[in-house]
């Protein structure tokens, strides 16, 4: 999903990506309850809903939520950051090298269900811009195009190709779920441990 922020009243740019791993309209747990930002489904999916009251209630329940849910908006932060700053500074090239590595690992789907014209609408380009681009990749063996479909067949290249910032966003990425996957080591050796001592008093 597309988080787009308004330029004027008819146009809107991409500022960050929501996959898997994120969630929409998480500034409610910094007691936010509009935005100016909106959002555009790329990719078709499925995904689960929490009001704001009981998303409030369950993080004063749960204080391990609501730090997960502060460390993703900062992530946010970071990534949109990141984007304004390859924006200004790398060639299409690698933007749209970078998009499209987000898209995937965001999706983990190899063929991702987009077309041309979302694109240049998410790097904020005219079609005809993305379509030269889209040239250059398809000539290096990157790519395969069906209707309605990127598949990308050469992943190594295309991180070749992408700029800096792709891989200072995996690094964050990568430290941030080794993070979560302690603390769920942690839930789990507790909860493992608390189940012992039940069973252990009911003998």
């Amino acid at each position: 999903m597309s988080v787009l922020a308004k330029t004027d009243e008819h146009n809107a740019a991409e500022v960050w990506l929501v996959g898997r791993e994120g969630a929409v309209g998480s500034a409610a747990a910094l007691g936010i309850r509009t935005s100016t930002l909106s959002h555009f489904v790329q990719i078709g999916g499925s995904a689960l809903r929490i009001g704001v009251q009981d998303l409030n209630r369950a993080m004063s329940e749960i204080p391990s939520l609501r730090a997960v849910l502060h460390g993703y908006l900062h992530s946010t932060l970071v990534q949109s950051s990141q984007s304004a700053a390859c924006s200004l500074r790398h060639s299409l090239l690698q933007r749209l090298a970078r998009w499209l590595l987000t898209a995937q690992d965001r999706s983990d789907m190899d063929a991702l269900p987009i077309t041309q014209d979302l694109l240049a609408r998410s790097l904020g380009v005219r079609r005809p811009t993305v379509s030269e681009a889209f040239r250059v990749l398809e000539h290096r063996g990157i790519f395969g195009r069906e209707r309605g479909l990127i598949r990308i067949l050469d992943r190594g290249s295309l991180e070749q190709i992408a700029c800096h910032c792709y891989r200072a966003m995996c690094l964050r990425r990568d430290r941030r779920e080794r993070a979560e996957m302690r603390r769920r080591l942690l839930f789990t050796l507790s909860a493992l441990c608390a189940l012992f001592e039940i069973e252990l008093f009911a003998q």
